[in-house]
């Protein structure tokens, strides 16, 4: 085998321990929304319209568009150079609004994974939380 096919191959290998890495990060990051979720009550981290990949922060597609400005005013980037241009707001995930929407089937869901998450009774899913009064 010769040089270029060792640096190829472990390109290649790099590439895909990193798709493996973010893979596992992406479910320990939804297993820890859906904890949130069933332990707290509705929020965004279990809405179906919250868009997040990471640091318990998220867009909400619920809302309506917001100037750039406004969007980092939500991110608490107040008096910023940077625009990003119009988007959707952020939230964090244990804020609640009206527009809450859970339609997921949590049945469909491996019973370990829902024991993991809380989302079990004596075996049995519990009911979707409650709207909150926050």
């Amino acid at each position: 085998m010769d040089d270029r096919e060792i640096i190829f191959r472990r390109g290649q290998s790099i590439i895909a321990m990193e798709s493996i890495g973010r893979k596992d990060f992406e479910e320990k990051y939804q297993a820890a929304c859906d904890s949130l979720y069933w332990s707290q009550g509705q929020c965004c981290a279990g809405c179906d319209f919250w868009d997040s990949g990471h640091g318990f922060t998220g867009q909400c597609l619920a809302s309506t568009m917001v100037s750039g400005d406004q969007v980092m005013k939500s991110i608490g980037a107040e008096n910023c150079t940077y625009d990003p241009g119009p988007g959707f707001p952020f939230t964090l995930a244990q804020d609640w609004c009206g527009k809450f929407k859970d339609d997921f089937n949590w049945n469909d869901l491996d019973m370990d994974y829902l024991k993991k998450i809380g989302a079990l009774n004596k075996n049995q899913l519990k009911l979707k939380p409650n709207n909150r009064m926050d």
